[in-house]
């Protein structure tokens, strides 16, 4: 395992590959069954990317809850649902698997799913811990299965936007970046204790957030090698707040805001800031800041909002200039979890799959837990000190 996408390779539709060209079986028209395994909101994406996707058939679903199993089944019309993913799995043999679930519950599924054959897609993180997600890893390779982990931030519009102009060579070596994305009042509200449980969720807005602005800043740089990092986190609004949506008995184990300096091989660097809880401007800050050698690039989306919301700076005929490039409203663009179950369809068609085995999410998990080791610590951490 190394701490590198290196061999990365983008195509036409800024979708990562590896290696040689992709098999026949890519063209391949034999439906294929799915199955959502957790139906909260992140699983209900995937059940209607599913369900608009041609030579997929969604067969069933399950979920604990029998009253929201009850509920999505009949909204979205899903043959059969069942409250014990063990029992989809024996009965229906799905080709592919979404993994919905809370973070606590990512692995077991999952690794389930894989022993039984199917390909799996499973929401951010993948894993809690870098250990946790080696052993989903270690299980699509075991079975010689897809892995792929649903990092839908990246084919927001105004990433893309990004990401072609720096795939064009305009920005010329990128050897900074900063990606943040920042809320005044977003600790996740009632129904969803979970995510304030360091045990179950794995952490507060780094694993959640963050590992989407850790995500997006690799892709665009190109996926750099990374060396080390160093972090901090805070846990300063994130009780009192917590208290006022759960009562006095209500505990708040993660952090609020985290802040962390990544380095990356050839001496570039990336920063990386998360927070639910923060006193600054009302809403949600997604916000990229790039230096390259020949151009820079800034990416501030305020609520979601991506039109107007990346600007270039370069030099015209020796001259300080700006662009404010026209970016489609997200209105017009596709879903990014449906991209997402496109992308992870094109991987199962193409037969291909040692080169799809959780890379990308693993590395990303990787970086996340070293980041939550340096704040524990006190000190930077290289990513070769969690392997074992």
């Amino acid at each position: 395992m190394i701490a590198s996408l290196a061999e990365c390779r983008y195509d036409a539709r800024n979708h990562c590959t590896f290696g040689g060209p992709v098999s026949s079986t890519a063209a391949s028209s034999t439906p294929l069954k799915a199955a959502v395994i957790g139906i909260g909101w992140a699983g209900q994406q995937h059940v209607k990317a599913y369900q608009a996707m041609p030579g997929v058939e969604l067969v069933a679903i399950a979920e604990p809850n029998a009253t929201l199993l009850d509920q999505v089944q009949k909204e979205y019309g899903v043959p059969k649902g069942y409250s014990d993913f063990r029992d989809l799995l024996k009965i229906e043999k799905p080709d592919l698997v979404s993994v919905g679930t809370p973070n606590f519950a990512h692995a077991e599924p999952a690794i389930a799913s894989l022993d039984s054959g199917a390909h799996v897609l499973v929401e951010k993180p993948l894993a809690r811990t870098y250990l946790e997600g080696r052993s989903m890893v270690d299980a699509a390779i075991r079975n010689d299965r897809v892995l792929q982990v649903t990092f839908n931030q990246r084919y927001r519009q105004d990433v893309q936007t990004v990401k072609r102009f720096v795939d064009e060579g305009r920005m010329g070596e990128i050897y900074h970046a900063k990606s943040r994305w920042l809320r005044r009042d977003g600790i996740p509200g009632r129904g969803r204790k979970w995510f304030v449980s360091k045990e179950l969720a794995g952490g507060g807005p780094l694993i959640d957030l963050g590992v989407h602005m850790l995500d997006m800043a690799l892709y665009i740089m190109g996926e750099p090698e990374v060396e080390a990092v160093s972090g901090a986190a805070y846990n300063r609004l994130g009780q009192r707040f917590v208290t006022e949506i759960y009562g006095e008995e209500a505990v708040y184990e993660v952090e609020d805001f985290a802040s962390s300096f990544i380095r990356l091989a050839g001496g570039r660097t990336l920063q990386l800031e998360a927070s639910w809880a923060t006193y600054r401007e009302n809403g949600d800050l997604i916000n990229m800041t790039i230096f390259g050698e020949n151009a820079g690039a800034e990416l501030t989306s305020k609520n979601y909002q991506t039109q107007g919301a990346v600007r270039f700076y370069v030099d015209a005929a020796g001259v300080p200039s700006e662009i404010v490039p026209e970016i489609p409203s997200g209105a017009n663009s596709k879903p990014g979890h449906l991209i997402v179950a496109e992308q992870f369809v094109e991987r199962v068609r193409s037969g291909a799959y040692d080169q799809f085995r959780g890379q990308e999410g693993l590395l990303r998990t990787w970086i996340i837990d070293a980041i939550y080791r340096s704040a524990a610590e006190g000190r930077e951490i290289k990513l070769s000190e969690l392997k074992e």
